[in-house]
């Protein structure tokens, strides 16, 4: 969805930035991509933070990332588009769950 609107983002970051096409180009393609790359996190996340412990018992002892509540971010000013990706992406692909 997002490279489809791909030009209409590059308008909206020239106009508020006052950057070249080139340089708001280069912006929105990195912020597609860091979309892409922490989506591609999400449901793979809680598998490496997370693990089996060992107890000595007849039961199971797992460690699973669970969300644990208010987050706050606070997005760079140089770049309106890629920094506010590179602020929020990470943690809307940390605290999701998985049912």
């Amino acid at each position: 969805m997002l490279e489809g609107r791909r030009e209409q983002f590059i308008a909206e970051v020239t106009a508020a930035e006052d950057a070249t096409a080139a340089k708001a180009a280069f912006q929105v393609d990195a912020a597609i991509d860091r979309w892409v790359w922490y989506a591609g996190w999400s449901d793979k996340y809680a598998q490496v933070v997370g693990g089996s412990n060992p107890v000595a018992g007849p039961y199971f002892n797992f460690s699973l990332p669970e969300p644990s509540g208010v987050v706050g971010i606070i997005a760079p000013q140089e770049s309106s588009l890629l920094g506010f990706v590179s602020v929020v992406a990470p943690a809307i692909a940390t605290e999701t769950r998985s049912s």
